[in-house]
C-alpha cells in the first residue's frame, strides 16, 4: 500500500534521504567510501538494494519514494550473507545503512507484501 503526500509519515523517516530519491548517489558514494577501506561491494548487489527499495516503497511524496530502512537493512544483510559478500564489505554495508538501526522488525522484514524471516537456517 502507497500512501500519498503523508507529511507525518515523512517527517517521521529520518532516513529519508538514503531511502528517497537520492538513494542511487548515497549508495555509491558510500560504495567509494567503503573501497577506501578495502571493501568491495558489487554493482548488481548495489542494484538489487535499490530494486528492494522500489518494490516495497511505503511511502510516495512527488518523485520521492521510501522504504521502510530496518526492511531494507534486514534485506541487505541476509542477502550479503547469502552470496558470501564478506566480513568488511558486511561492516561497510551496516554503516551504509547506519549502524544505529536495528535489522528488520522481530526477526522479520517485508519484502513485496509478504513476510521474511531474517535467520532462515
Amino acid at each position: 500500500m502507497i500512501s500519498k503526500n503523508n507529511r507525518q509519515v515523512l517527517e517521521g523517516l529520518w532516513m529519508k534521504d538514503i531511502v528517497g530519491t537520492g538513494f542511487r548517489s548515497y549508495i555509491l558514494d558510500k560504495k567509494m567510501e567503503a573501497l577506501q577501506h578495502g571493501a568491495i561491494i558489487p554493482d548488481d548487489f548495489l542494484s538489487e538494494m535499490e530494486r528492494f527499495k522500489d518494490r516495497n516503497t511505503i511511502v510516495e511524496n512527488g518523485d520521492e519514494q521510501i522504504c521502510c530502512v530496518q526492511c531494507l537493512k534486514a534485506y541487505a544483510l541476509k542477502k550479503a550473507d547469502e552470496i558470501e559478500l564478506g566480513d568488511e564489505a558486511i561492516r561497510e554495508l551496516n554503516k551504509m545503512l547506519d549502524g544505529g538501526i536495528e535489522v528488520g522488525h522481530n526477526g522479520y522484514y517485508m519484502d513485496a507484501g509478504e513476510l521474511v524471516k531474517i535467520d532462515e537456517d
